[in-house]
């Protein structure tokens, strides 16, 4: 096989696939309600640092943090059937093995848990 088209494969598939990690984001949810959007560059036991849309870096003391989601599902607003009957409508920030994280405001640092066994 010609080298140079080899060469060329590899550019163009290396091309496109640049998009893809500049398009990943890491979220960083702040105890004060902020949400910080960037690329996660570093992280120790008592700082996290980020570099944010804007280009400039931030380091955060993890005392000030509430958790760093890798991808943007929380976005989109869910609802969210009770055994109640109740529908809870928001965004899932955080969820583990027991239960869901959920704001109904992304903009709001106030935030509610439901056990996964009150869950529909």
């Amino acid at each position: 096989m010609n080298p140079y088209k080899i060469i060329s494969a590899l550019c163009i598939s290396l091309f496109l696939m640049i998009p893809q990690f500049a398009a990943a984001a890491d979220y960083v949810f702040l105890k004060n309600g902020i949400i910080l959007e960037g690329r996660v560059t570093d992280e120790t036991d008592i700082n996290l640092t980020i570099l944010l849309k804007d280009g400039k870096k931030q380091v955060v003391s993890r005392r000030n943090m509430l958790r760093t989601l890798y991808n943007d599902n929380f976005k989109k607003k869910q609802f969210i059937q009770l055994k109640n009957g109740d529908i809870i409508e928001g965004h899932i920030v955080g969820e583990d093995r027991d239960s869901y994280t959920v704001r109904k405001d992304l903009d709001s640092a106030r935030e509610s848990v439901y056990a996964r066994s009150q869950v529909e």
